[in-house]
């Protein structure tokens, strides 16, 4: 009877890994201006910051990163899943069985970060849709392509609701749409427990609706990792390498017209009534993110092909391989940072500094990630999740 034993170092694929470590930098570029922000918070663009320094910080941040490092989270998810019942159904396990108890240990991480520390929390969402997975795992490569296809367009037009409905109320209530005062005095100068009861009573109802619109998004995206996987683009590059260069152009072809099309919304090039504003710029940043998304992928991909980023990867990796701890330690850096129970910074750092303070959390991130795993074969929250899903014990330190 074969035993129920986790991926072991030995056995992963160091690309994956350095991209997720990648990905995970994007995340926290890209969260450190909601880690200091109500839930309902006015929508800020670059136009909206002050000063040269932060005005460019907020372009890039938008341009560049916000909206396109959770799709790369979310696809390297995906290819997770199927290399995890892959490896399972391999070892003559209970694949199906084993991955369900790996959604239910996720999502109890989740709920745990969501309602005790940030309202931002992805894996929860994640855990909810991944339990979807399971209804693709046999589906044809023809089948994947036509689900993929059909929830981005249902995510689209959701986007495209739920920014409308933002515009309605920008126009017909913007005093309702005003952020919460109590917030702002709560999370800046709030005990750990108040800032918890704030947090559970006002934002949770906000943040479980919200995944209602994301999930169809989040789930094509899980799909296009199966997909990847299938393809075995990571591990068979060379069979793959002229599909890839197709993605990746076509990606940037998509892109970089979205990307022209924001801007002209934002700076008013393009005039469109207040109603509908909001739908057509976010609409608009979804357009070319989720491409921008797929374009960052791909030349990852060949770029890890050359043997002179082999050392650029290998911290990267590090991290990634401790995706779960470092993505759960980014929040406890970042709350002791700027609620009221640590420095109580909250709403105060400018945009820019925000910036400067990610890659020095990231820095830290990569050296404290290097120092455990020479010691250690998984990261702590990795090894308390593989035991939840295998619900055995395992050595963590290294034989």
């Amino acid at each position: 009877m074969a035993t129920a034993t986790p991926t072991g170092p030995g056995q992963r694929i160091q690309s994956i890994d350095a991209l997720r470590g990648f990905a995970l930098f994007g995340v926290l570029l890209v969260n450190m201006a909601f880690f200091k922000s109500p839930i309902m918070m006015k929508l800020y663009t670059p136009l909206d910051y002050t000063g040269i320094f932060n005005q460019a910080a907020a372009w890039l941040v938008v341009l560049l990163a916000e909206g396109k490092f959770y799709p790369i989270f979310s696809f390297l998810f995906g290819l997770g899943f199927f290399i995890f019942i892959q490896r399972a159904e391999e070892k003559g396990l209970g694949a199906r069985k084993l991955f369900l108890f790996r959604m239910l240990s996720l999502l109890c991480f989740g709920i745990i970060h969501l309602t005790l520390f940030w309202y931002g929390d992805i894996l929860h969402t994640y855990a909810l849709t991944g339990f979807l997975l399971l209804l693709f795992h046999r589906k044809s490569l023809k089948s994947l392509r036509r689900w993929i296809v059909a929830l981005f367009i249902i995510a689209l037009l959701m986007t495209a609701f739920v920014w409308w409905m933002y515009g309605l109320g920008m126009v017909f209530a913007p005093e309702e749409m005003a952020p919460d005062s109590r917030a702002m005095e709560i999370y800046s100068a709030g005990g750990f427990m108040e800032i918890a009861s704030y947090r559970v009573g006002e934002e949770l109802s906000f943040t479980l609706v919200g995944n209602l619109f994301f999930l169809p998004g989040v789930l094509a995206l899980f799909l296009c990792g199966v997909y990847a996987g299938r393809l075995q683009v990571f591990s068979r590059f060379q069979e793959n390498a002229v599909w890839l260069k197709k993605v990746w152009k076509v990606s940037l072809g998509v892109a970089l017209p979205g990307m022209l099309l924001y801007i002209l919304l934002l700076t008013g090039v393009i005039p469109v009534q207040t109603l509908y504003w909001y739908m057509a710029l976010e609409t608009a940043k979804y357009v070319f993110s989720i491409p921008l998304s797929f374009f960052y992928i791909t030349s990852f991909v060949f770029l890890l092909q050359r043997d002179s980023m082999q050392r650029f990867m290998r911290p990267l990796a590090d991290v990634g391989r401790m995706a779960l701890t470092n993505y759960l330690s980014q929040t406890l850096i970042c709350v002791l940072i700027f609620y009221g129970f640590g420095l109580g910074l909250y709403g105060q750092l400018p945009f820019a500094v925000g910036v400067l303070l990610t890659f020095l959390i990231y820095t830290l991130q990569v050296f404290w990630s290097r120092a455990w795993l020479e010691r250690f074969q998984y990261g702590p929250m990795e090894w308390i999740w593989r035991m939840m899903t295998y619900r055995k014990r395992f050595t963590i330190s290294k034989e």
